[in-house]
This record gives C-alpha cells, sequence and structure tokens, in this order.
C-alpha cells in the first residue's frame, strides 16, 4: 500500500513505515520485496535519500547474511540508484556494475533488466554513452517483449539522456514522449520517480518544440507532487527555456531563479547543477538579447543581419566601445 501510494503521488511513509514496523524479519519468498526494500523505495521516490541508503544497505547484509541472492541483486540495484541521486557517482558505479554481474548468475530476467538500469544511467551521467546506450537499448527490448512497463521507462530516461547529451534533442524527444505517455496512462502522480519530464522538457526547448515542453510544465506542475521541490523546480526550469526561446528575456531570468530557489533544498546535486545551468544559459541569453536591441539601434537599416554570425558574448567591450555601441552585462 505504502508504495503504491507513493508512485501515485501520495505520501506513502506512513504505511510503508507501519508495515516495517510490524515485520518480523521473515522471507516469503526469495525474490519478494521485503518491508524494509518497499520502505527504502518508498524512500528514495520521496527523496529521503540518507533513509534510503540506510536501508538499502541494511536489506543487502541480511540478503548476504542469509544467502539470498536475487533480494541482494535488488537491493545492491537501489542502493545504486540512491547513490545516483545523491550524488555519489563513484560508488553508484561500483554498486550497478556489481549488481548487474551478479543478476546474470543468480537472477530472473526481470530482475537483471530492473538491476542493469542504474548502470546504464551512471555510466550516461559520468559520459560513457556508447556502453550505456549498448545497456539501455538491450534492456528496453528485453522489457518491451515482456510487457513491462516500469522498466521500459526506466531504460527509455536512459537513453533520451544520452540522446541530450550527445546533442540530439529531437532523439531525445522521440525516445522520451511515449515514456511520458506510458506515465501518464498508468496513473503515475510522483513524476519524480523516473528521470523523465526533466530530461524531455529540455529536449523540446533544445528542439523547438516549445509547445510541447509547455505541456510537460502543465505536467508537472498539475500533478500531485506539483508543488514539491522536485516538480516545481524543473516546471520552472522548463518554462525559463521557453520564455528564453521566445526571447522574453526578463521572464526566463525571473523563471529560472525561481527554480533555483526551488532546487535549493533538492538532496540531489546533478539537478541543482542542471538548474543552475540552465540560470547560467538564459542569463546569457538575456545579456546578448539586450546587446543585440542596443546595437541594433547604432545599425543603419539592413545590417542586423550581420547580428546571427556573431557571438556578441565573446565581444570584448573595448570591441563594443570602439565601434560607439554601449555594452550591456
Amino acid at each position: 500500500l505504502g508504495f503504491t501510494e507513493c508512485m501515485l503521488g501520495r505520501p506513502g511513509g506512513r504505511h510503508a513505515h507501519e508495515a516495517f514496523a510490524a515485520w518480523d524479519g521473515s522471507v516469503l519468498s526469495p525474490t519478494a520485496y521485503t518491508p524494509r526494500m518497499i520502505l527504502g523505495c518508498v524512500s528514495l521516490h520521496e527523496l529521503e535519500l540518507a533513509r534510503a541508503e540506510e536501508l538499502f544497505r541494511d536489506e543487502l547484509a541480511m540478503a548476504q547474511e542469509q544467502g539470498l541472492e536475487a533480494i541482494e541483486v535488488m537491493a545492491r540495484a537501489h542502493l545504486a540508484e540512491t547513490l545516483i541521486r545523491a550524488g555519489h557517482w563513484a560508488e553508484a558505479l561500483r554498486c550497478a556494475e556489481e549488481a548487474t554481474a551478479h543478476a546474470r548468475q543468480a537472477a530472473n530476467e526481470q530482475i537483471a533488466v530492473g538491476a542493469s538500469f542504474a548502470q546504464a544511467l551512471v555510466g550516461a551521467l559520468l559520459g560513457h554513452l556508447d556502453p550505456s546506450r549498448t545497456i539501455a537499448t538491450a534492456s528496453l527490448r528485453r522489457a518491451e517483449e515482456t510487457g513491462d512497463a516500469w522498466f521500459t521507462i526506466s531504460h527509455r530516461s536512459v537513453l533520451g539522456l544520452i540522446a541530450l547529451t550527445a546533442g540530439d534533442a529531437r532523439a531525445a524527444v522521440e525516445v522520451l514522449s511515449p515514456a511520458r505517455r506510458t506515465m501518464l496512462e498508468r496513473g503515475f502522480g510522483n513524476l519524480s520517480i523516473f528521470p523523465v519530464a526533466n530530461v524531455l522538457g529540455e529536449a523540446c526547448a533544445d528542439a523547438g518544440e516549445l509547445a510541447g515542453a509547455l505541456e510537460v510544465v502543465r505536467t508537472l506542475r498539475s500533478c500531485p507532487v506539483g508543488d514539491e521541490p522536485w516538480c516545481a523546480g524543473i516546471a520552472a526550469r522548463t518554462e525559463a527555456l521557453v520564455a528564453s526561446g521566445e526571447a522574453r528575456h526578463e521572464e526566463s531570468v525571473a523563471l529560472a531563479q525561481a527554480a533555483v530557489e526551488a532546487h535549493a533544498g533538492l538532496p540531489e546535486p546533478f539537478e541543482r547543477a542542471r538548474t543552475r545551468h540552465v540560470q547560467g544559459v538564459v542569463e546569457r541569453r538575456a545579456r546578448r538579447g539586450r546587446r543585440t536591441k542596443d546595437l541594433g539601434k547604432r545599425l543603419r537599416p539592413g545590417d542586423l543581419a550581420i547580428i546571427d554570425h556573431v557571438d556578441l558574448d565573446r565581444v570584448s567591450a573595448e570591441e563594443l566601445a570602439g565601434s560607439g555601441v554601449r555594452a550591456v552585462v
């Protein structure tokens, strides 16, 4: 019940805590989630990362002691996911690689596909794009063949991140849009569970699909956890890129600042850094927009065409002064 409530965007901590508190430590199946594992997943998805890490480490120790290899694989994979979000990528990579290798020997196909998600994701974040693409592509194919919506979404999220990182925003939109659609069709209310909306919104903006980006914003703001820092910050960050793309520079700067403020306490260093990056992007565009406007006032009719071929951020104040144009910074 606690996990389902979390997935739907309802606070599930109380029920998961109650189940864990009443648990006698018995394991009903060598491949089942124990109440501790469920509470760990709820904590992870509610971004209580320190608590999630402690629970997964305890689950891992129990599984190793009792020789429950499939549970060991699952606990290690979830621990890797937690470490990824907490920014401990080196340890996350070690955990993920161990979980994936162990899964091939001691777990069923579904668990193996799930374990590979953390390895593909952390690899993509570290810039190992080709190996991560290979892992995610193979795992996505297996997930789709078995109708596993959860891991289909997971591996599409990795492929979308890889495409955007490689500079192919349209490919990112193509691979992530079905994942977002599946999340909405399945009734996911907590849109921070998967790294889909954060990448899709940026990809749509970069690809010039501003209506698509605004649809991501609308979905984030209207979901049950829309006021929580992750969704609120991603929504503002995406809308800042849209406003910047439409040359509404003052609005874009204000939205980017709102995103930074929303993410100030977010326990995910990567998302905080991405938000700061977007703030830098829209502020540079705003400065360039002001410079372009000022320069345009001093050029003869028809000369504005040259501005598209000049990176005004690289033009020194002295060069601008020499041309009779005031530098705006």
